[in-house]
């Protein structure tokens, strides 16, 4: 679960990136999805060009954990394995 601070940036984004990409938010948000609340900040993050080094920073996390947390939002949102095609399927939406 996230700390204080990255929820408070999440509602932020969340909120900024709703009013750019509604669509985008209402699909990462669709019941089934099942995004951790790490998960959907990262998918929006990714959303607006973060590449992973620049999440890890962001984060406080280390790389191996950006890839893991990348290829589960790949397969929670997308059915696919592995985080290398994340960026170009939420880039599409």
């Amino acid at each position: 679960s996230l700390v204080g601070s990255e929820m408070c940036i999440r509602d932020r984004l969340k909120s900024l990136v709703e009013k750019q990409q509604p669509d985008f938010i209402r699909f990462i948000s669709a019941p089934g999805k099942g995004l951790t609340d790490r998960e959907y900040l990262v998918a929006i993050l990714v959303k607006l060009h973060f590449i992973p080094s620049e999440l890890s920073l962001l984060l406080g996390v280390g790389s191996q954990q950006i890839t893991n947390i990348r290829s589960k939002i790949n397969s929670k949102l997308f059915g696919k394995s592995g985080a290398k095609t994340l960026d170009a399927n939420i880039w599409r939406i």
